[in-house]
């Protein structure tokens, strides 16, 4: 599967999940895959890591945070407190 563009829309940004992995984050943060690999490797990673295995993982929460978007940040997760009052 051959990588979209670097960086990211809003609408990207809101339907992507809980975590994603660096390719990912690092795409949203307008890095490619081998520089993303080389900050995560360096200590560098703009964002914090969480590894998990073998693989990492950035929470959607921190990168929004990182990319300076805390106003969207707060709608995705208001978006989310009324999904789960919806369901209940």
């Amino acid at each position: 599967m051959k990588a979209g563009p670097i960086g990211m829309t809003e609408q990207e940004l809101v339907a992507l999940p809980l975590a994603v992995d660096i390719v990912t984050a690092g795409r949203a943060l307008g890095v490619g895959r081998t520089k993303a690999h080389e900050l995560v490797r360096s200590g560098d990673f703009p964002c914090q890591v969480l590894p998990l295995g073998h693989t990492y993982r950035v929470t959607k929460v921190d990168l929004l945070r990182t990319l300076g978007l805390e106003d969207l940040m707060e709608r995705v997760l208001a978006a989310a407190v009324r999904g789960l009052e919806i369901s209940h």
